[in-house]
């Protein structure tokens, strides 16, 4: 009979977990990026070129915007109606998620 030794090695398993997930996370943040420059209003694209998907660090990205006045567009003021286009862009992003994590 011939015998049979499995190494288990679970650091290096979970740290390529944790990379093809951090990979598979930042896809879907790049993703986010590209639906929301296209619906963000403005004529000089400021706005819609500010957006940005950042890896603060494994498995956690943002996405970011460094124009202070990206919220008030988003949420308008008492004289501004608001003129959303995050909160469409994120509802179209839940649609197509799941996509990334097959």
């Amino acid at each position: 009979m011939t015998k049979v030794r499995i190494k288990w090695y679970p650091g290096k398993f979970n740290k390529r977990v944790e990379l093809d997930i951090d990979r598979r996370i930042g896809l879907a943040s790049e993703d986010l990026v590209n639906i929301i420059k296209p619906l963000s209003p403005g004529e000089t694209g400021k706005l819609r070129d500010s957006f940005k998907a950042i890896r603060k660090k494994l498995m956690n990205w943002r996405v970011e915007t460094n124009v202070i006045y990206a919220r008030i567009v988003e949420f308008g003021t008492s004289s501004m109606t608001p003129r959303p286009f995050i909160r469409p862009g994120f509802t179209i992003f839940k649609h197509r998620i799941k996509k990334f994590f097959r």
